[in-house]
């Protein structure tokens, strides 16, 4: 029986019996106690199925109180365009910038990730076989996204630098946002533009020093927005429009018959099988470039403006191809790339010469997947209000004092964290990580001060991972009787999330009946249990002595808690047998000591922009 199944067929107990003992599941579906558990846990976190236990009943039931989030079981299969959707909506989702919509990000996409699992063919499976590829996306800085977003919305005006491709040179610029669109995997402000006195579309990847402004946007009608950027091809705006003819030999005809280029846009079949295509357009740059990408498949008929303009784009071609390799026209251009593309290109070089790579993450590793990183008391308590209520700082909750005096509100603030950690998924970026180092002639290590286990989720080897501030996915006694470490995998803890306490049964310890608590490193913890670090360090440690070219990738690591970029440092300035090299992503606090590349983004961004700077095999 497949978990799709099995899921429909407890759902249907549940329905007939109403309240359903655990050895009849056992029974019913066939499967071990830890199976059945890891089934109910996916039916919570995953589908919001609003099953509890009731001990009076002697059972599992549907809770009668529930007002949470509807519970909807998955279904079976779906249609291409519902497959490109829910894939498409995922992979957008991946890219927000989570400031715009927090934590509800994380949620959302485990719910995709649902959605997409089927009876025979899991998520991770339609992820590796089912692809959505981005040709020619430019990655803009995702902090300037939650602004711009926030000032289209709430019709607030923006001030920011723009950077003109066309004349190499940037300029300030006073704005009232219209409208965001994505087109061709790119994102667009339009705007009308004070400085110019009209309408604008603006690159967000030429976008920099973004100000959300308190003065209100001037509001352009909708009409007037469509007959003044709509109406043209493409991206390019004006309100002059012009009607090329395009006609395509009989070969090409069978594949642009079954394209749009413009909403607009008219066509007919010729007598001999070839294909005549009329469309709209007022600026000719773009319409140029893809009626080039056919080549001699395709004819401009008109306008004569049009056709003269193609020619010369051939002639200048022509020009350049007909010289010889000795005397090329054009000599290899010199890029002028910002610092955050030069860094990138920086870091995508010494990725290339690289025999083994380091990759080492504190808490903003994490936001990218929609977690909070808890950055002082004002973002811990956004994310927990009740803690910010009762005026409760990170320091104090996160202490085994708390535990000891304070339990429910101790196992509320983890077990809330528990749940979450087991709900996210990770964002992109760890894949992007894993991919580069399983290339390696000595492969990755993962140093990370993150209890999330978000790595081991990503794909990522255990045996490479040095937790080093534990795992919230492993428990200890919390009076350190035994000296024993065990999974958390059997606990499943119902939370309070208003007033951050734990509902249910608190975990205790199997030899001295204390109360058992996360192995993790908290503040003024003189009980943790470290043996399962330092065997993850000890085997570190062996796997450093290899390397001869090492890189050192540091993502979301500040300096409050500085555990990893101290260990990166020391690493880059007194082991030089390992000719290290440091690449800091930090959108805060980049720079390092002498040598160190610096990017001034996000953790996901950062990758994303390394990517695109390594050389396409």
């Amino acid at each position: 029986m497949s978990q799709n199944e099995r899921f429909y067929r407890i759902n249907q107990l549940l329905q007939d019996r109403k309240v359903v003992p655990r050895r009849v599941f056992l029974d019913e579906l066939g499967i071990s106690l830890a199976t059945f558990k890891r089934d109910l846990e996916y039916l919570r976190d995953r589908l919001n199925a609003p099953i509890e236990y009731d001990r009076e009943a002697g059972g599992y039931r549907f809770a009668q109180a529930y007002t949470g989030p509807k519970f909807e079981l998955p279904g079976l299969w779906f249609s291409s365009s519902e497959v490109h959707a829910l894939l498409t909506m995922q992979h957008l989702l991946e890219q927000l910038e989570p400031s715009l919509l927090g934590a509800q990000i994380a949620p959302l996409l485990s719910r995709l990730h649902t959605m997409l699992d089927t009876s025979d063919v899991p998520a991770e499976q339609i992820g590796q076989r089912i692809r959505i590829l981005r040709s020619t996306s430019r990655p803009y800085e995702p902090a300037n996204f939650g602004p711009i977003a926030m000032a289209v919305l709430q019709r607030r005006q923006l001030r920011f630098n723009y950077f003109v491709r066309s004349r190499n040179a940037a300029s300030e610029r006073l704005v009232s946002p219209q409208r965001l669109v994505h087109y061709r995997d790119n994102w667009y402000l339009d705007a009308w533009c004070h400085e110019r006195y009209a309408l604008r579309s603006f690159s967000l990847d030429a976008i920099e020093a973004v100000q959300l402004l308190d003065d209100a946007a001037l509001t352009i009608a909708d009409a007037d927005l469509d007959d003044e950027l709509g109406s043209g091809y493409g991206i390019f705006a004006g309100k002059t429009v012009q009607w090329a003819e395009l006609c395509f030999s009989t070969e090409r005809a069978r594949y642009v018959c079954k394209e749009t280029w413009h909403q607009d846009q008219n066509s007919e079949w010729l007598a001999d099988g070839r294909y005549l295509l009329r469309i709209p357009y007022s600026d000719e740059r773009e319409l140029l470039m893809d009626i080039l990408r056919h080549g001699a498949d395709v004819e401009v008929l008109a306008p004569s403006g049009l056709r003269s303009a193609l020619r010369d784009k051939i002639n200048q071609m022509q020009a350049i191809y007909s010289a010889s390799d000795d005397t090329k026209i054009i000599s290899a251009p010199a890029l002028n790339l910002s610092p955050l593309h030069a860094a990138a290109k920086q870091a995508a070089q010494v990725l290339e010469q690289a025999d083994a790579l380091l990759i080492t993450a504190g808490a903003g590793m994490g936001v990218d997947s929609g977690l909070p990183d808890f950055r002082g008391d004002h973002g811990f308590w956004q994310a927990y209000p009740a803690l910010g209520k009762a005026q409760i700082a990170f320091t104090d909750v996160a202490s085994p004092h708390t535990f000891k005096n304070d339990p429910t509100l101790a196992w509320g603030f983890y077990g809330h964290r528990l749940n979450l950690y087991r709900a996210t998924i990770p964002h992109a970026g760890f894949h992007l990580l894993r991919e580069w180092g399983e290339q390696l002639e000595h492969g990755y290590q993962v140093y990370t001060s993150n209890v999330d286990g978000q790595f081991q989720k990503a794909g990522f080897d255990s045996k490479r991972i040095v937790e080093c501030h534990g795992s919230i996915h492993h428990l200890q006694c919390l009076n350190a009787c035994n000296g024993k470490i065990e999974s958390a995998d059997w606990f499943e803890p119902q939370i309070d999330a208003d007033a951050c306490r734990i509902l249910s049964t608190m975990p205790t310890c199997p030899d001295c009946g204390a109360l058992m608590r996360p192995n993790i490193l908290m503040f003024s913890d003189w009980e943790w249990q470290q043996d399962r670090c330092v065997e993850q360090q000890q085997r570190m440690n062996q796997w450093l002595h290899r390397p001869k070219r090492l890189v050192i990738i540091e993502m979301g690591a500040g300096t409050a808690i500085a555990t990893i970029r101290r260990l990166n440092e020391r690493i880059l300035t007194q082991q030089q047998q390992l000719n290290p090299s440091l690449i800091r992503i930090n959108p805060t606090e980049p720079d390092g000591p002498a040598g160190t590349i610096s990017l001034q983004t996000g953790a996901l961004n950062g990758l994303q922009l390394i990517q695109s700077m390594r050389p396409r095999e």
